[in-house]
Formats: C-alpha cells, sequence, structure tokens
C-alpha cells in the first residue's frame, strides 16, 4: 500500500481565461500606409461615395438630436409640472405658450408650417 504511486494532474504554469492570455487583448498592427489605404477605400466605395458621406451626416444629426432631445424634454416637463403645482394651489396657470414656443423650436426642421399648441383640455394645430 505504501508502494503505490499516486497519479498525479500537473499544475498548469499560467492562468488561462475563456478567451486566452490577458482576455484576448493584443496589440493591433500599425497602419503602413494610412493615406494610401484610404483612397483605396474610397476607391472601391466608388459611385456610393455621396450615399455614405449622407449615411455618416445622418448619424452624426442622430447622436446630436439623441443629446439634445431629452434636455428639451426635461425643461417642457418641468415647466408643466410648475404650471400644474400652481394650478392646484390657487397661484397660477400652465404656461403652454411657452411649452409650444419651446417644442415647436425642436420641431423647426421637420415642418415649420405646422405647430401644435396644447388649449385646455384638447390640442390646436396652427398653420403659420
Amino acid at each position: 500500500m505504501a508502494d503505490e504511486t499516486k497519479t498525479q494532474i500537473p499544475k498548469p504554469t499560467r492562468q488561462r481565461g475563456p478567451m486566452g492570455r490577458m482576455g484576448g487583448m493584443r496589440r493591433g498592427e500599425k497602419a503602413k500606409d494610412f493615406k494610401g489605404t484610404m483612397r483605396q477605400l474610397l476607391g472601391y466605395i466608388g459611385q456610393h461615395k455621396i450615399a455614405v458621406f449622407a449615411a455618416v451626416a445622418f448619424a452624426v444629426c442622430s447622436v446630436i438630436f439623441n443629446i439634445v432631445g431629452p434636455k428639451v424634454l426635461g425643461q417642457v416637463t418641468t415647466k408643466l409640472f410648475e404650471g400644474l403645482v400652481a394650478k392646484v394651489n390657487g397661484s397660477g396657470d400652465v404656461d403652454f405658450n411657452w411649452i409650444a414656443k419651446t417644442l415647436a423650436f425642436e420641431m423647426k426642421g421637420a415642418d415649420a408650417k405646422v405647430a401644435v399648441i396644447p388649449d385646455g383640455l384638447g390640442v390646436v394645430v396652427a398653420q403659420h
């Protein structure tokens, strides 16, 4: 019994994760000729250059509207809440003119001829 040899499992010398060494983070190769590569890429795009640049421009506009939109809607919500609190207290009313001007300013890019103006319980669409 003392002569029995135990089978030992060798321990790994380094820990390996699911993505290999250091989580798969390796240094990328440096571009050898960036300008030439960009010229070649634009050559491949060929007749679709305008569409690609338009898509990039729309993506930039989308990011801007995603940043500005919630800020404007937050201001409108605050003004609406303050007006409702003032109406409940009997000291004021909701400033729908300010809200309409603020929302119309944001909607100018979509259609400058139509403005949505809340009026009492309903909504009035005003033509300019």
